[in-house]
Protein backbone atom coordinates (compact mmCIF):
# COMPACT_ATOMS: atom_id res chain seq x y z
CA UNK A 1 0.00 0.00 0.00
CA UNK A 2 2.58 2.34 0.90
CA UNK A 3 4.15 1.72 -3.01
CA UNK A 4 0.28 2.56 -4.38
CA UNK A 5 1.09 -1.01 -5.51
CA UNK A 6 -2.06 -2.51 -3.98
CA UNK A 7 -5.36 -0.81 -2.96
CA UNK A 8 -7.52 -1.60 -0.38
CA UNK A 9 -11.20 -1.16 -0.02
CA UNK A 10 -14.44 -2.43 2.63
CA UNK A 11 -16.54 -4.67 1.23
CA UNK A 12 -19.49 -2.65 0.28
CA UNK A 13 -21.36 -6.52 0.64
CA UNK A 14 -20.00 -6.81 3.82
CA UNK A 15 -18.14 -4.40 5.82
CA UNK A 16 -16.35 -7.30 7.71
CA UNK A 17 -14.27 -8.24 4.71
CA UNK A 18 -12.18 -5.92 3.04
CA UNK A 19 -10.90 -6.29 -0.48
CA UNK A 20 -7.48 -6.06 -2.00
CA UNK A 21 -6.57 -5.20 -5.50
CA UNK A 22 -3.52 -4.28 -7.96
CA UNK A 23 -3.46 -0.75 -8.94
CA UNK A 24 -1.70 0.13 -12.40
CA UNK A 25 1.17 0.68 -11.11
CA UNK A 26 0.77 -3.10 -9.22
CA UNK A 27 -0.40 -4.50 -12.38
CA UNK A 28 2.44 -3.04 -14.06
CA UNK A 29 4.93 -4.52 -11.69
CA UNK A 30 2.90 -8.11 -12.09
CA UNK A 31 3.47 -8.02 -15.67
CA UNK A 32 7.40 -7.24 -15.32
CA UNK A 33 7.91 -9.98 -12.88
CA UNK A 34 5.61 -12.56 -15.24
CA UNK A 35 7.78 -11.62 -18.02
CA UNK A 36 10.94 -12.43 -16.13
CA UNK A 37 9.68 -15.29 -14.79
CA UNK A 38 8.60 -16.55 -18.27
CA UNK A 39 12.42 -15.38 -19.55
CA UNK A 40 13.72 -17.75 -16.97
CA UNK A 41 11.86 -20.62 -17.42
CA UNK A 42 12.52 -21.03 -20.69
CA UNK A 43 16.08 -20.66 -20.79
CA UNK A 44 15.70 -23.54 -17.75
CA UNK A 45 13.77 -25.53 -20.50
CA UNK A 46 15.61 -24.74 -23.62
CA UNK A 47 18.40 -27.52 -22.44
CA UNK A 48 15.76 -30.50 -22.95
CA UNK A 49 15.36 -32.45 -25.72
CA UNK A 50 11.81 -32.91 -26.17
CA UNK A 51 11.85 -36.44 -24.77
CA UNK A 52 12.84 -35.28 -21.28
CA UNK A 53 10.90 -32.03 -21.41
CA UNK A 54 7.56 -34.85 -21.79
CA UNK A 55 9.04 -36.26 -18.66
CA UNK A 56 9.76 -33.84 -16.93
CA UNK A 57 6.15 -32.77 -17.71
CA UNK A 58 5.03 -36.23 -16.35
CA UNK A 59 6.85 -35.76 -13.28
CA UNK A 60 4.89 -32.24 -12.60
CA UNK A 61 1.72 -33.70 -13.27
CA UNK A 62 1.99 -36.42 -10.68
CA UNK A 63 3.49 -34.45 -8.37
CA UNK A 64 1.07 -32.61 -8.30
CA UNK A 65 -1.22 -34.97 -8.07
CA UNK A 66 -0.08 -36.09 -5.01
CA UNK A 67 0.05 -32.77 -3.53
CA UNK A 68 -3.69 -32.41 -4.04
CA UNK A 69 -4.59 -35.93 -2.82
CA UNK A 70 -2.55 -35.04 0.52
CA UNK A 71 -4.18 -31.43 0.40
CA UNK A 72 -7.67 -33.16 0.40
CA UNK A 73 -6.78 -36.12 3.02
CA UNK A 74 -5.38 -33.25 5.49
CA UNK A 75 -8.83 -31.33 4.84
CA UNK A 76 -10.84 -34.34 5.38
CA UNK A 77 -9.17 -34.86 8.96
CA UNK A 78 -9.93 -31.41 9.69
Amino acid sequence: MERKLVSRVVNPRGNREVLVSLTRSGLAVHDVIVAGALERTQRLLDGLGADEFAALMAQLERLTKRAEEMLAAKRDLS
